[in-house]
């Protein structure tokens, strides 16, 4: 070994026994990274107005690369839109192909998932050229077209399974099984949310599966949260996999059912590897139930989790360890960069916390695109402020003089209003009076 040379340094999984390389770990660490980026820069390009919507996969990054080693050419996935860090690892998508489906661009060529047709984080890979010809299937993997209503992949991941059961058992499909099939070794991974499972739809699949043995190998991402409703108020028991405890299979059919952790990467890869070769070589449906999986972003970019979430779950970190990229390598619980700033911001409440970080930073953020003339200043929602929204107009006055003066309009003239019809009346001439409070006419609409 020549000086300044790193060893050759390997690391084996303790149960499947899967090598990993230096460069390999290194290589999973830059893409988790590159993968939270491109979550936290859809965010901003929706929310300054740039994406119409987005919704990504941050917190689940080493749950996806720990399915993504066990992960084959001639395997299909049928999951849903937290998979990014997934389909860039087995390389069906790229980062630029993301970024073109989140702002919705038709060309093919740069979003050929659904040229610009559905939402962001929804692949599909295509089974026949622009001949129309059957394509190899084999040569690399197949995910099926991404579904927005929750828990629709189910029964699509129960019948790309099945094919594969069927290949192998049916004489006659083996015959013609070519650039289809290899013998029945493909297996469909199928990846649903913790909130997912309450679903009718994951119910009749899971039992199909159990009843048919078909090589399907279903993740759990569970975060704690469907939205803003606990575990507890939606799933027996608060947890999945104890509520289907009884489909263990022991000496008969069933489901071999796991449980890993979402920041433990060596065990995510371990687990996955395991159960993947059972179901690849005996067709045996499994289920690995991954938990302490965040959210930091919240569900999407229609709303902020903070209002719902305590704040320590909201930033990401939630007590315990992170499946953030830069705690791929943690060891220890509570020894990341944040649990010095989590175990002072247990001290204070929630809403002071709240109040003091993420509403200053938007307030702030605000302020500035206003100085820049980026966005508008924020009008009042009320009816009465919207049917004046002409008389400030025609008058030009500034929202300083404009606001006090609605104000009081508005005031008087539900007084006035009260006093002749009680006091449950509603203000049907509030437009009127705050015109004439500016003192011009109102315009005809």
């Amino acid at each position: 070994m020549k000086t300044g040379e790193r060893p050759a340094t390997t690391i084996t999984t303790p149960r499947a026994k899967v090598t990993l390389t230096r460069e390999q770990v290194i290589s999973d660490y830059r893409l988790a990274v590159r993968s939270r980026a491109a979550s936290e820069l859809g965010r901003r390009e929706v929310l300054i107005g740039r994406a119409p919507f987005g919704i990504f996969g941050d917190g689940k990054e080493i749950a996806n690369l720990g399915m993504a080693h066990a992960f084959r050419p001639g395997d299909w996935r049928s999951g849903y839109y937290r998979d990014q860090t997934f389909m860039l690892a087995v390389g069906i998508a790229t980062l630029e192909q993301y970024f073109a489906q989140l702002y919705a661009d038709a060309d093919l060529g740069r979003e050929p998932f659904s040229g610009g047709r559905q939402m962001s984080n929804h692949y599909a890979t295509r089974t026949v050229d622009e001949r129309g010809h059957w394509r190899d299937l084999l040569s690399t993997g197949q995910t099926a077209s991404d579904l927005s209503p929750v828990a629709a992949q189910m029964p699509r991941s129960v019948g790309l399974a099945w094919a594969s059961k069927l290949y192998r058992t049916s004489p006659g499909l083996r015959a013609v099984a070519g650039g289809f099939s290899r013998n029945g070794d493909e297996v469909c991974f199928c990846t649903i949310g913790n909130a997912g499972t309450s679903e009718g739809l994951f119910w009749e699949s899971i039992n199909a599966a159990g009843v048919l043995q078909v090589p399907l190998v279903v993740g759990v991402w569970d975060d704690g949260y469907g939205i803003s409703v606990p575990n507890e108020f939606q799933t027996t028991k608060g947890s999945i996999s104890a509520a289907l405890a009884g489909m263990q299979r022991d000496s008969g059919p069933g489901f071999e059912i796991r449980v890993a952790k979402g920041w433990d990467y060596l065990g995510l890869i371990d687990t996955f590897a395991e159960v993947t070769e059972l179901a690849r070589r005996e067709h045996v449906p499994a289920l690995v139930h991954v938990v302490e999986v965040t959210q930091p972003q919240g569900h999407s970019t229609s709303g902020s989790h903070e209002r719902y979430k305590p704040a320590a779950c909201a930033s990401g970190w939630c007590g315990t360890r992170s499946p953030t990229p830069r705690h791929l390598t943690s060891t220890s619980a509570g020894t990341g960069p944040r649990s010095k700033a989590s175990a002072s911001a247990r001290t204070r409440s929630p809403r002071r916390r709240y109040a003091s970080s993420a509403t200053k930073r938007r307030r702030s953020s605000s302020s500035r695109r206003m100085r820049r003339g980026r966005i508008s200043r924020r009008r009042p929602r009320s009816c009465a402020a919207r049917a004046t929204r002409t008389a400030r107009s025609s008058t030009r006055v500034s929202f300083a003089r404009w606001w006090p003066c609605v104000r009081t309009a508005v005031q008087r003239a539900r007084r006035s209003r009260r006093s002749r019809h009680g006091t449950g009346a509603r203000t049907r001439t509030a437009s009127h009076r705050i015109c004439s409070a500016h003192r011009t006419p109102r315009r005809s609409a």
